[in-house]
C-alpha cells in the first residue's frame, strides 16, 4: 500500500500506465506494448502474468472476425514478446515492461542464522538466510499494467465461479 514505509509493489507504483477493467482486447495489449517500446534500448520487454490470466489469454482470439490465433501463442509469446507465467504474480495482474528498467539493490551480505536448539530432540538444525534487497523502476512511465479487483482480462481468480 505504501503506507508507513510498506513497499508499494510494481502495479501501484506512481507514474505507471495503469489500466483497470474486466475486459481485455487486442487494442489494450497493443497500447500496453506501445508504452514499453518507447523506453527499451534492448530486448528486455516481456509480459508477466498469473496462471489464470494466462489461461484466459490462451483462449482469447486476437482478431475474432478473422480467427488469426490467440493473444498468447503456444510458443509463450504475446504480440511478439515473451510472456512469463508465474504463481508469484496475482491472477488479477498482467504487466508489460522492459525488465532492464527494474533496478535491484542489496544491502550488506547474506546473513546466515543457525539454530541447533529448537529441534534438538529430532536431531535437526534450522538454518535461516536473510538478504536485504529493494527494487525500483528506473522509469515508471515504461511500465504498463492491467488489474481489476476480482477480474483481469474478464477472468476472475476463481475460475470455477467466473462469469464471462
Amino acid at each position: 500500500s505504501g503506507a508507513s514505509g510498506q513497499p508499494t509493489g510494481l502495479t501501484i507504483t506512481s507514474g505507471i500506465d495503469s489500466r483497470v477493467g474486466s475486459s481485455f482486447a487486442l487494442s489494450d495489449a497493443a497500447a500496453m506494448l506501445r508504452v514499453s517500446e518507447g523506453y527499451a534500448a534492448d530486448d528486455s520487454i516481456m509480459w508477466v502474468c498469473g496462471v489464470a490470466a494466462a489461461e484466459d489469454l490462451r483462449t482469447r482470439v486476437k482478431l475474432a472476425t478473422y480467427g488469426n490465433g490467440n493473444l498468447l501463442n503456444d510458443d509463450g509469446r504475446m504480440l511478439g514478446k515473451p510472456l512469463i507465467v508465474s504463481r508469484s504474480v496475482s491472477d488479477q495482474v498482467l504487466i508489460c515492461m522492459p525488465w532492464s528498467e527494474l533496478w535491484y539493490a542489496t544491502w550488506g551480505g547474506l546473513e546466515v542464522g543457525v539454530d541447533p536448539f529448537t529441534n534438538f530432540r529430532d536431531g535437526k538444525v534450522t538454518l535461516r538466510f536473510v538478504q536485504s534487497v529493494d527494487f525500483a523502476v528506473a522509469r515508471a512511465a515504461s511500465v504498463a499494467a492491467v488489474r481489476h479487483g476480482r477480474h483481469v482480462l474478464g477472468l476472475c481468480a476463481d475460475v470455477g465461479r467466473c462469469q464471462r
